[in-house]
């Protein structure tokens, strides 16, 4: 098995920040499933009106999202608020929005219960519009948090993948240039 120290960091991170509560099955949904099945913390989500250790871990950021330091991980907690509020805007203006797996991330070698089982990491879409590139849009995340994804692991066609990351880093240059979000003036970064 990797090392997913790396990834465990991140997601210890999400915890932290109120972000990450459940466990996933080793597969992935088959198909696309309805976004307002899912009931979202943060930047993760379980299906289902209730918690179980049952049911997937649904993840916006990708398995090769390279780990966090102290100062990220303060940014991701910062912009919680603000963030969820973005992401409840673009669900009431996407109703018809599904949740796509493009990846599962075995972490089936932790000792941290909550990720017994992986993660899911998915893309939120309704036609041509995805809630994970609008968040790298706003500065809320970074396009690096989308890129990253081993082709092996892929659920979806690679060019479709590799299309995604291109928008993700034009995104992301676009956040950054405008000063949006985590690139705002003032802020560490």
């Amino acid at each position: 098995m990797e090392n997913n120290k790396p990834k465990l960091i991140l997601c210890l991170a999400l915890v932290l920040s109120g972000g990450w509560f459940g466990c996933s099955t080793a597969k992935p949904p088959a198909q696309p499933i309805p976004a307002s099945g899912v009931n979202w913390m943060g930047l993760t989500g379980y299906i289902g009106p209730v918690f179980s250790h049952e049911k997937p871990i649904l993840c916006l950021l990708s398995p090769g999202t390279p780990p966090v330091d102290e100062h990220e991980a303060a940014l991701i907690i910062g912009f919680a608020g603000p963030m969820n509020e973005a992401m409840m805007k673009w669900f009431r203006e996407h109703r018809k929005a599904v949740v796509v797996t493009i990846a599962h991330l075995d972490t089936s070698g932790t000792k941290v219960a909550a990720l017994k089982y992986g993660y899911n990491y998915v893309w939120v879409v309704a036609g041509d519009q995805n809630l994970n590139l609008e968040l790298v849009r706003q500065g809320f995340i970074a396009s690096n948090t989308q890129t990253g994804v081993n082709p092996q692991d892929l659920k979806i066609p690679r060019a479709d993948y590799d299309a995604f990351v291109q928008k993700a880093l034009q995104a992301g240059k676009a956040a950054k240039e405008k000063k949006v979000g985590m690139w705002m003036d003032g802020l560490p970064n």
